[in-house]
This record gives C-alpha cells, sequence and structure tokens, in this order.
C-alpha cells in the first residue's frame, strides 16, 4: 500500500513550470509525498548556456540531495518523461518506479515539426500574445524567448542525437508505466507503443482524448492510472475499458435477439394451438 510518505516527483514538460502539474500534485497528493521542481532553465531560473537533457538530470539529483531524498516515483509529462527516464538510466538506484505521459520516444518525423510549430518564438509572438503573456510570468525574470529558443534546440539535439535508443531503454530496471491520450499529436499512440515495445516489462495506458496542453487530459483517469500503477496493479487504458464494454453490449445484443426469438417462436405455437382447435 502507497503511503504519504512515499516520495513522488512530478516533471513539467518544455516551456512549463511546477505550477502546470499543480492540480495533478493536488490530486495525487492524499496517496504520495508529492515534489513538483521547476526543471533547469524553467519557472524563474537561469536558463545555462550548456542546456541539455543531461544537463537537467545533474540538476535534478543535485536538488534530490538537497531535499535529502533517495529513491523516488517520477511522472514525467512531455519531455519530463524522457528526463526520468535518462534519470533512470543513469542513476537506477535513485528511482523506484517511472510513469510517463505523452512523451516523444523518437523526436522525428510529425512529433517535432509540431514540437517546433509550439516553440517557434517569433511565431508565438505574432499570433500567441495571450501564451506570451502567461510564458512571461511562468519564467520571470529569465526571458520567455530564451527558454523557448532552448527548448527548441534541445528538441533538435535529441532529434539528432537520441540518447534512449532501444538497447538504453532494454536495460532500464525500474517499472514503467507509458501513457499517453487517443489523439494525442506529441508522444502519441505509436511513439507510446517504441516505448513500450522496448521497455521489459512496461505497461502501456491510453487515455481518452489528448494530453498537450496537460489541461486536456482526463485527470481522473490518470490519477487512477498512476496509484493503481503504484499499488502494482495492472493499469487498464480506455481502449482496454472500450474493447470489454463492446463485448459486454455484443453479449447483450444477443441475449436480447435469443430472447425476441424465444418471444415470437413461443407467439407461433399460441397462434398455430388457437386455429388447431377451432
Amino acid at each position: 500500500m502507497v503511503t504519504q510518505d512515499d516520495p513522488m516527483l512530478l516533471l513539467h514538460g518544455v516551456v512549463g513550470s511546477a505550477a502546470g502539474v499543480r492540480p495533478l500534485a493536488d490530486a495525487l497528493s492524499a496517496r504520495f509525498d508529492v515534489r513538483t521542481p521547476d526543471l533547469l532553465g524553467h519557472g524563474g531560473r537561469p536558463m545555462p548556456d550548456d542546456y541539455s537533457v543531461d544537463a537537467i538530470v545533474d540538476d535534478l539529483l543535485a536538488w534530490l540531495d538537497e531535499q535529502r531524498l533517495g529513491r523516488v516515483r517520477v511522472f514525467g509529462y512531455s519531455i519530463g518523461g524522457y528526463v526520468a527516464l535518462r534519470l533512470a538510466q543513469r542513476h537506477p538506484e535513485r528511482v523506484r518506479s517511472i510513469c510517463t505521459l505523452a512523451t516523444p520516444a523518437t523526436f522525428a518525423g510529425p512529433t517535432v515539426r509540431y514540437m517546433r510549430r509550439l516553440l517557434n518564438a517569433d511565431r508565438l509572438d505574432q499570433l500567441a500574445p495571450e501564451r506570451v503573456a502567461e510564458m512571461t510570468a511562468i519564467h520571470a525574470p529569465e526571458s520567455w524567448r530564451r527558454v523557448a529558443e532552448a527548448d527548441e534546440r534541445l528538441m533538435l539535439s535529441l532529434r539528432d542525437r537520441p540518447l534512449l535508443g532501444a538497447s538504453e531503454l532494454g536495460a532500464l530496471k525500474p517499472p514503467v508505466l507509458v501513457m499517453t491520450a487517443e489523439r494525442e499529436l506529441i508522444g502519441g499512440v505509436d511513439e507510446a507503443q517504441v516505448f513500450h515495445r522496448a521497455l521489459p516489462g512496461a505497461q502501456l495506458c491510453i487515455l481518452p482524448g489528448k494530453a498537450h496542453p496537460i489541461g486536456h487530459v482526463d485527470l481522473d483517469r490518470l490519477v487512477e492510472a498512476v496509484v493503481a500503477f503504484a499499488d502494482g496493479e495492472e493499469v487498464q487504458s480506455i481502449r482496454v475499458l472500450r474493447a470489454a464494454a463492446v463485448e459486454r453490449a455484443q453479449a447483450l445484443s444477443h441475449m436480447v435477439r435469443y430472447a425476441v426469438a424465444a418471444q415470437v417462436r413461443g407467439s407461433r405455437r399460441r397462434v398455430r394451438a388457437l386455429f388447431g382447435r377451432r
């Protein structure tokens, strides 16, 4: 049974901050000792020149030591999931289990094109003034543009030089729950299946709807999946649940057809008996 002193880190995505995962933190706080650090260069923290996934991991390790946290569960959203997996690959002794949500596996093709579109500072300046205002507040005193440009470069570096290939993922020790959403464009079903096939013993959970931005995710189902996984249960995805619902509907349909057919046969017998007596 999971207890409240069981530490779980929630790692946010690109151009995000700890505030973005706060609703999930609040929902999980009854079961876990939830921690929500701002990743390197985000949430008002200075963006370093040598920004990379490994720099994020190094910074996160220093934060864990500062907080006197040993082995932790890690939930990683989007790029936060990639950071969680890299942390487990480099320091398996610090990671108890991992949940990823909408985490890209390859950073290639439509995924990276869509992410670059979302991160392009000039495009955001012209077309998304509300988003710019939000990022300005999130990352001050650091420049939101510097954060967006650094995250875009990070995506391209992972496209050109992936850190987690099949061999690295196949050697990971902590248990992993790979999650995405049915209509997700970043780290969607295809990329989740890449992780699921490569990670030994991993579970796959496909939630309804979308997961980017994180406010679109089905929070109740997400919390249910995270808690079930921590409790050592098999996690059911929306597709599994729908398949079971289809089977139940088909069984009910067969029962109704059988009952109707039986009624018809009974009516015919009654009609024949009635006219036979006359």
